[in-house]
């Protein structure tokens, strides 16, 4: 009837179809239509939708097409109301045009038409160019530009789908085209940056080339940002690089940050800072800074940050730095014409430039003059009143400071210059004026004046007025020089670190150069006015005066580890008053005139590890000084060497010079020329020449002191090595010794007479450098200071000393003598100056014998010499006080080596070192016996009366622990053996000094046929070395107190169990076997004996695989490393635990201190678990396909109501219904003694049962819960089992065909279900679901509708399971 009725309504639909009006199959492609330009054996797809309009399914059938064309599909289901999709396919083979017709026709209603058209082409696109860039442009403009793109192919149309850019930065147009054959087009590229750099783009034109598909063409165009005027913030990395259109300003109220990685570039523009500047590169990503006219940091109140930036400009540009705050310049490089560092207004003239805001009347100009340090501003007058007028300044500090540079080299009478300053626009103040009294010299001077009328905020103007008597005459003019004019404020820091700078560097703040290279673009390298100036690591080079210029009082220049070269003029020059110099290891070479040049008084130069050499004339020259502020030069551990004048000139009378360790070597002329005092102590002059002769020294005047130093021709050539016109000479000590220098660096031959030549009284620090002995060499590298060269060993007054290494008893005697040994000393060979000759040998006299370890705690006593012969060490024997021995303790004699050389104030002494003698002739060895008593408790040791004279007493030792010390008997006795084991003693003989005799040993084996157990109340863990002699429960255990025996358990292939308080025939255990443990436990403390024949100490029982109780048979303890060596050996050893008082376990395989099991000993015994079987085989478990045996178990027996049932057996499941051990059924019902076995917790698998988890006993698929939990405490639990419900339960036939039949006993009204269940456990039928009455009842299950297989019928009364069981369908 349903069916009649669906027929039925699908005509009624299609009726109502057939009579509508229009296509209902509709495709959503316009017709005609015409195909992409395809390559000959290429493919293009078009994929087209149909759409059908109808209410139920209809199928589009296609047909009408032939190749080049084809569809994806001849049909098509689309449901209704739905849409599909079919793919038309246009695959041409030649060149040429296509066309076709596509059909498509419903199944039930509807169709159409399209036409196709389509061209095979073979195209080929190629473009004009394969890169174009697009220049540099500022950020937010654009640029165009344009390239052509051609078909060159052979056949057809190019049908470009698509050209894009993969940079959104650059714009493409057109983004599809066609190009016939042979034809080409333009595409252009817009760039319209968004940041800075440079960007770059690929552009891919997709065409239908097919050997080419995606044409690149590659973009590049630069971005920059353009910078002027008053800029604060942040100059960002991403909008770098920056061009500078004209000068910008940062504000004293701002603060201006540069990123890491940007380019500045200033096109000449000037950048004023007068806030506060962060220029913060990294190692990576440094600052760039290009092409700048001037950089000027003016901060007045915070210091400005640079580190790793690039400043670059021409020959003409500057940094300028005059912050007020200390400054700190690292990791960068500076290419610039002058740095200029103060804290103040400074004005230095370079060739036709006035400083901005400054005027002049009459005839002033700037040029190049003779001797001045720099260009400077002349005036040149020839009339009355002619003015030169400075800018104002602004004030920032009280009592500014006018400094200049001043010279005048032309007058005529009554000519004048007169210098003014004024404040705040008042009246002119004269601070200085010149008539020109003496005006024809060309020495420049130093104008200093203080204006203590000015305060912070003033400002300060300068007038220069130059002014003649007439204008007639030829000389009626004045001219004069000034330059290097400053407003000095005072004085801050600024610190270059790590830098590298190609410029001249002005200073008048102080200047700290730390690792530092400069290379000076023109005059000076540094040009300090005021400010100190202090280089650590650094290169100074290329000035065209000077490296180093210090041109004010109070400078003071310090250069430690430096070099200063290669400069046109003077390395250093320094001209102010109160100013000193030091130089550490600094080598100041090469420059073309003198190395160092100072001109002022109270000058204190201080030079020290340093060379002075190859310069073009004098090393060092110095003038200036008075009575009152002298010259000092001081000179240690250095060389001035091969300068083109003298070595040291110090040519003022009023210098003083000390010199120390140090080498002037070829000098062309005089190797010292002094006018004042000198002081030369231990130092080489040689080979220093002046017009042919050996002039080392020459004093014009003073006193001159000469000691311990070698001067070439003091001897040989009679020229006046050491000479003067009216100087006082004085020489002691010295010698005309050859230095026979190894290298450049002035290292002398190791067997020149100047090693060791130095003052006497004084060591070399280090050897090497210090050659021969320890008094100190002549030269550069001896003395007590040499230790700064290093490489060597230090040197103190036990250096090179013997080494006394041991002092030892002599053996074989009675004492009071010892045998001393010493490495020779250093000294003790025959190729050095002073050695060593002899040694001496002294003790320290203490009649306690007390140790010392200083020479100056000692009273020493001589004990004898031996002669230094060059040996590498050696020997004596000397007496002592006492003797050390057991009795009155340590006796020690102290000892020290003294070795002399023919200088008596020259010797070295060795360290203390302490021994002592002995009697060492021992007593002989002792003969012993031992005896033991009848029942094995007491042995005797004895042995006969020692002989030897001093014979003192003997001791006695067992390898079982006993000891008995101070015999002074023949014998002794030892109570603490056991019958059974055996013993071996040692005894040993002592004389009155304490020697021990060798030790004699006696061993005892103590007869055995009773093992004695003791046993505590709860369990014991025990094993016997006995077989029994009646091995029955029973008489094993008779010797205990009765009634005090609770059980015995064993465990030998699974658990038995022996209750004497239960049925006999309940017990598994009934014997004891061999070497295996037992668990005893007992209401009270008590003995076990048990007599029999003794097992072999070394059996040990077969291993099975898993848990083993094993007993322990050796009488003497072991460790379990030692005892269990092959089981560990072969990693089959898993744990081993012991019971006495408590649980103690040993894990091979875990770390050590964490064993509590140390010892194996009798009578205990032990649970052994191993991987593999070790003697023995494999066993099926014991317990009836229950659980793993294992220590951790329980015993069950009882009773129950199965008396027909005997021979089977009742299962013992888990909460999860796994099957644990089998209870088998005996006569009258009793249930058989069963171990049931707990989890093994050694192992990652669930074997066993939980403590705690409850047991569920079945029989005949009657279950019942035991009303107690699994305790693995090895007790014995007994239970009576009902299961009266077993006999009331049948299903029958079994197996059945088509039906069973279920009889069952109710024996009260009870609630029943039947169930069946398939063998997945899923339920697929129920038989009785209800209440029923006390009776007997009957329910036939019919399995007629079910496959054949098994079936579990269960019966469930109130809720519970009381049975089941499984039937199978044949």
């Amino acid at each position: 009837m349903r069916k009649l009725v669906f027929v039925c309504l699908t005509l009624a639909s299609v009726f109502s179809l057939k009579a509508q009006t229009g296509n209902v199959l509709i495709a959503q492609i316009n017709s005609p239509y015409t195909v992409t330009p395809t390559s000959i054996d290429s493919t293009t797809t078009v994929s087209v939708q149909f759409n059908n309009t109808l209410s139920i399914a209809n199928t589009a059938i296609f047909t009408g097409l032939d190749a080049p064309f084809s569809t994806s599909l001849d049909s098509l289901v689309i449901a209704g109301y739905d849409s599909a999709i079919v793919d038309i396919i246009f695959t041409p083979n030649s060149v040429g045009n296509f066309s076709d017709t596509l059909d498509f026709n419903g199944t039930i209603f509807g169709g159409g038409q399209i036409i196709l058209n389509g061209e095979g082409v073979l195209v080929v696109i190629s473009a004009s160019i394969d890169s174009l860039n697009l220049g540099s442009i500022s950020l937010g403009t654009s640029i165009t530009d344009s390239f052509m793109v051609y078909n060159t192919g052979t056949g057809g149309t190019m049908a470009i789908s698509n050209i894009s850019s993969d940079n959104t930065d650059f714009i493409v147009n057109p983004n599809t085209a066609t190009i016939a054959e042979g034809d080409s087009m333009y595409v252009y590229v817009t760039f319209s940056p968004v940041l800075t750099g440079v960007s770059t783009a690929t552009i891919g034109i997709e065409s239908n080339d097919p050997n080419n598909p995606t044409y690149n063409i590659y973009i590049e165009g630069t971005a920059v940002s353009q910078i002027s005027g008053e800029i604060c913030g942040t100059l960002s990395l991403i909008n770098s690089p920056y061009t500078l259109i004209g000068d910008i300003t940062v504000a004293d109220s701002c603060i201006l940050i540069i990123e890491p990685g940007v380019i500045v570039n200033c096109a000449q523009y000037s950048v004023l800072i007068d806030g506060t500047l962060q220029a913060i590169g990294t190692s990576a990503d440094s600052i760039i800074i290009n092409d700048f006219s001037t950089i000027a940091m003016n901060n007045r109140t915070a210091s400005d940050t640079i580190n790793y930036v690039s400043f670059n400009s021409d020959n003409t540009s500057s940094l300028v730095i005059t912050n007020k705050i200390n400054n700190s310049i690292n990791n960068t490089t500076i290419n610039t014409k002058t740095i200029s560092n103060s804290t103040n207004s400074v004005f230095t003239f370079e060739n036709g430039q006035w400083p901005a805001g400054w005027s002049y009347t009459g005839n002033h100009s700037i040029s190049s003059s003779s001797g001045n340090p720099g260009y400077g501003i002349y005036a040149n007058i020839y009339d009355y009143d002619e003015n030169m007028y400075t800018n104002s300044f602004y004030l920032t500090e009280d009592d500014p400071r006018i400094i200049l540079d001043y010279k005048r080299i032309r007058q005529d009478y009554n000519s004048y210059a007169r210098f003014y300053f004024r404040i705040n626009g008042g009246i002119w103040v004269q601070y200085y004026w010149d008539n020109c009294s003496n005006c024809n010299g060309n020495d420049w001077q130093t104008i200093d004046y203080t204006v203590a009328t000015a305060s912070a905020g003033d400002t300060l103007e300068l007038r220069f007025l130059s002014d003649v008597y007439s204008t007639s005459g030829s000389y009626d003019e004045v001219r004069y020089y000034i330059d290097n004019l400053f407003i000095f404020e005072g004085v801050a820091q600024t610190t270059f670190n790590n830098c590298l700078i190609n410029a001249d560097l002005t200073t008048s703040n102080d200047l700290i150069l730390e690792t530092t290279t400069i290379n000076a673009s023109s005059i000076s390298s540094i040009n300090s006015r005021k400010g100190n100036i202090t280089i650590n690591n650094s290169i100074i080079s290329g000035g065209s005066l000077q490296a180093i210029l210090a041109r004010g009082d109070n400078i003071n220049v310090s250069i430690y580890n430096s070099t200063i070269k290669g400069n046109s003029g003077y390395g250093i020059y320094t001209t102010g008053n109160n100013s000193d110099l030091t130089i550490y290891n600094t080598t100041i070479r090469g420059n073309n005139n003198h190395g160092i040049y100072t001109t002022g008084s109270s000058v204190d130069v201080n030079i020290k590890y340093s060379f002075i050499k190859d310069n073009g004339s004098d090393g060092i020259y110095q003038t200036g000084g008075n009575s009152t502020n002298p010259v000092i030069l001081t000179i240690d551990n250095s060389s001035i060497n091969d300068n083109g004048g003298r070595g040291i000139n110090q040519s003022t009378s009023y210098g003083s010079l000390f010199l120390d360790y140090c080498n002037i070597t070829d000098n062309v002329s005089y190797g010292i020329y002094v006018n004042g005092i000198a002081i030369v102590n231990n130092s080489i002059l040689w080979n220093n020449e002046y017009m042919g002769a050996h002039r080392q020294i020459y004093s014009s005047n003073g006193v001159t002191n000469v000691e311990y130093s070698s001067i070439m021709g003091l001897y040989t050539y009679g020229l006046y090595p050491i000479y003067g016109t009216s100087g006082q000479f004085y020489v002691a000590n010295a010698l005309e010794e050859d230095p026979m220098y190894l290298d450049t660096l002035f290292h002398i031959h190791p067997t020149s007479g100047v090693v060791d030549g130095g003052d006497i009284s004084e060591l070399d620090s280090i050897m090497p450098e210090g050659l021969g002995s320890p008094i100190a060499d002549m030269g550069m590298y001896g003395g007590p200071a040499n230790w700064f060269w290093g490489g060597g060993t230090p040197v103190s007054p036990s250096f090179g000393a013997p080494i006394l290494t041991t002092v030892e008893d002599i053996p074989q005697d009675q004492g009071s003598n010892v045998a001393l040994s010493w490495d020779a000393s250093l000294w003790d060979d025959y190729t050095i100056n002073n050695r060593v000759e002899e040694y001496s040998i002294w003790r320290h006299l203490d009649i306690d014998g007390l140790s010392i370890d200083s020479v100056e705690n000692g009273t020493w006593e001589l004990m004898g010499y031996t002669p230094a012969q060059a040996f590498n060490a050696y020997g004596y024997v000397s007496l002592t006080l006492g003797d050390s021995n057991l009795v009155s303790g340590d006796f020690n004699s102290c000892f020290i080596v003294k070795a002399h050389t023919s200088i008596p104030q020259l010797s070295y002494i060795s360290n203390v070192l302490c021994g002592y003698s002995v009697d060492n002739l021992a007593p002989a060895s002792p003969v012993a016996s031992a005896l033991a008593n009848a029942d094995g408790t007491e042995v005797t040791i004895f042995w006969e009366q020692p002989t030897i004279e001093d014979y003192s007493y003997s001791s006695v030792f067992s390898n079982n622990g006993f000891a008995s010390l101070g015999v002074i008997d023949t014998l002794t006795y030892d109570f603490t053996t056991l019958a059974g084991n055996t013993y071996s003693y040692g005894v040993v003989h002592y004389d009155v000094n304490g020697n021990a005799s060798d030790t004699a040993w006696v061993t005892i084996t103590i007869d055995d046929n009773e093992d004695l157990i003791p046993l505590t109340a709860g369990w014991n863990l025990i094993s016997t070395n006995q077989t029994p002699n009646q091995n029955n429960m029973s008489a094993i255990f008779s010797t205990l107190m009765p009634g005090n025996l609770v059980y015995v358990t064993g465990f030998n292939q699974g658990s038995s169990l022996y209750n004497p308080n239960g049925l006999p025939f309940l017990n598994t255990l009934n014997q004891f076997t061999d070497g295996y443990g037992y668990w005893v436990k007992v209401l009270a403390d008590d003995t076990l004996r048990i007599t029999g024949s003794v097992i072999n100490p070394n059996y040990k029982i077969d291993l099975m695989p898993g848990w083993n109780l094993s007993g322990y048979m050796n009488p003497t303890s072991q460790d379990p490393s030692v005892y269990f060596d092959t089981l560990i050996s072969n990693n089959n050893l898993i744990y081993c635990t012991g019971f006495n008082q408590g649980t103690q376990l040993f894990n091979p395989n875990g770390l050590p201190f964490l064993n509590s099991l140390t010892s194996m000993s009798r009578p205990y015994g032990y649970w052994i678990k191993v991987n593999t079987a070790v003697n023995g085989g494999n066993y099926r478990l014991a317990n009836n396909e229950g659980s793993p045996f294992n220590p951790d178990f329980m015993f069950v027996n009882g009773t129950s109501n199965l008396k027909n049932h005997v021979g089977e057996y009742i299962e013992v499941l888990n909460s999860t219904d796994i099957l644990m051990a089998k209870l088998e059924i005996l006569e009258d019902g009793y249930l058989m003694t069963t171990p049931l076995y707990g989890d093994d917790v050694t192992t990652d698998f669930l074997e066993g049962l939980q403590n705690g988890e409850n047991l569920t006993f079945r029989f005949n698929g009657q279950e019942i819960i035991s009303d107690f939990g699994f305790e693995g405490n090895m007790e014995l639990r007994q239970i009576d089992l009902d299961f009266s419900n077993g006999d009331l339960w049948s299903v029958y036939p079994n197996p059945l065909t088509t039906s069973t039949t279920i009889n069952y006993e109710l024996s009260t009204t009870s609630y029943v279900s039947i169930k069946v269940f398939d063998v997945t456990g899923r339920q697929i039928d129920e038989l009785v679901n209800a209440s029923q009455e006390a009776s007997n009842h009957t329910q036939i299950w019919d399995a007629s509708y079910f496959e054949k297989g098994v079936y579990m019928i269960e019966l469930h009364i109130n809720g519970v399971k009381v049975t089941g069981e499984r039937i199978v369908k044949q």
